[in-house]
């Protein structure tokens, strides 16, 4: 109930959708966006921590026929400051509804990854101003604001998986298992075993299905994962299909069945295919398998009288 609960929540944010506060540019010119989030920020100055991507998603139309787009930004430091973007500045190649070419009228979703690098003093404020022009440099869209440097955000917590041995494929670029860093991870029966994975995908993939096998001394035993082995179902920032290089979140919610006897100590690996059966990643990770967390534990402990 609290999972269905949860999602329409979720889909209630989408739909109502959150906005930065964003002004016209006053150094370049061209209209608003219809819709600017930059994620974590509504009412700027927006905080941009050092070494991270500042993530600016945008929702503009297209005034006339397009055939490739570039994002540009700038900062003010007393003087204009063009900022390089590297491939971010290539627009088209992250636009989340369509592609290149675009039609006159044609609504474009955009998401920006603006690296923020750590030469810039924390503490730097300073507006911005970010540009979409076309191929004939006309500019499409521009917005203006303010930012503030910040320290780094700490590294989130990884676990400390192994390269599969049985099965073939990169290690994900990152694991974290909720709950264990080093492991055998302890994974109680009854529960669902979460595993945030981050992986860039080597090419184009229209599908992916996960899959987990255990290895009970030296027998591999294909584990059922049933809908939660439908991976484009469960990723964390885009979809599928994707994009040869763009970089993948998942989150696998793995149900430990209550048939495996507690105490059972074995490794699994867990591989991501793509629609043609070919491995994208798979980790290796041994585990052991507890008794269920009782509803007190959950519910934490009661209130004093």
């Amino acid at each position: 109930m609290l999972r269905v609960v949860a999602y329409v929540c979720a889909l209630l944010a989408l739909a109502h959708g959150q906005t930065t506060n964003v002004n016209q540019c006053t150094f370049h010119s061209g209209p608003l966006p219809i819709h600017t989030y930059i994620e974590g920020c509504v009412t700027p100055p927006c905080v941009f921590p050092q070494e991270q991507d500042a993530v600016v998603n945008i929702k503009f139309r297209a005034p006339r026929a397009v055939q490739s787009m570039t994002t540009h930004v700038t900062g003010f430091l007393l003087i204009p400051i063009f900022y390089p973007l590297g491939e971010a500045a290539q627009t088209c190649n992250y636009l989340t509804n369509n592609s290149c070419p675009l039609k006159e009228g044609e609504e474009v979703q955009y998401s920006l990854n603006m690296f923020i690098e750590p030469f810039f003093p924390v503490g730097t404020s300073l507006p911005i101003e970010l540009r979409i022009v076309d191929d004939n440099n006309n500019n499409l869209a521009c917005l203006r604001v303010p930012i503030i440097i910040a320290p780094p955000l700490p590294p989130p917590p990884s676990t400390d998986v192994s390269q599969c041995t049985f099965h073939s494929g990169p290690l994900p670029i990152h694991t974290y298992i909720e709950g264990c860093v080093t492991p055998p991870c302890v994974f109680p029966q009854g529960q669902d075993a979460v595993v945030n994975i981050k992986f860039r995908a080597p090419r184009a993939v229209q599908s992916m299905t996960t899959h987990a096998t255990a290895f009970l001394s030296i027998f591999p035993v294909s584990y059922p994962l049933g809908e939660a082995a439908q991976t484009c179902n469960y990723l964390t920032n885009s979809s599928c299909p994707l994009k040869e290089g763009e970089e993948v979140q998942y989150s696998l919610n793995m149900f430990i069945e209550p048939s495996i006897p507690v105490g059972t100590s074995l490794p699994i690996e867990l591989r991501i295919v793509d629609d043609n059966n070919n491995n994208l990643v798979c980790l290796r990770v041994p585990i052991i398998i507890a008794p269920p967390v009782s509803s007190n534990m959950l519910a934490g402990p009661a209130a004093g009288v």
